[in-house]
């Protein structure tokens, strides 16, 4: 739980080092890659409290505000020509 209260900045700036063999990828890619995953998940897990809010407490604008902060996820996760080479991994 921990985890999801860091700031995001921080958690995408961390060099990602993945110790599964089938995972291995030489260079940036899988540093990259896995970095990229877990910005798509937490901005996911975003919309979905503010989908699950939504529901417990029968307001719009919970879900309103979970789907801007997913959006702003997304945009800040989003691949671009030079991500695995200004990646700091």
């Amino acid at each position: 739980m921990s985890a999801m209260m860091e700031d995001p900045a921080r958690l995408r700036s961390r060099d990602v080092r993945v110790s599964c063999p089938w995972m291995v990828v030489p260079g940036y890619a899988g540093s990259y890659r896995a970095k990229f995953i877990l910005g798509i998940a937490f901005s996911n897990a975003v919309a979905l409290f503010g989908f699950v809010g939504f529901f417990l407490a029968g307001e719009w604008w919970t879900y309103a505000i979970g789907v801007a902060l997913a959006f702003v996820g997304f945009v800040v996760a989003r691949p671009t020509r030079t991500s695995p080479v200004t990646s700091s991994t």
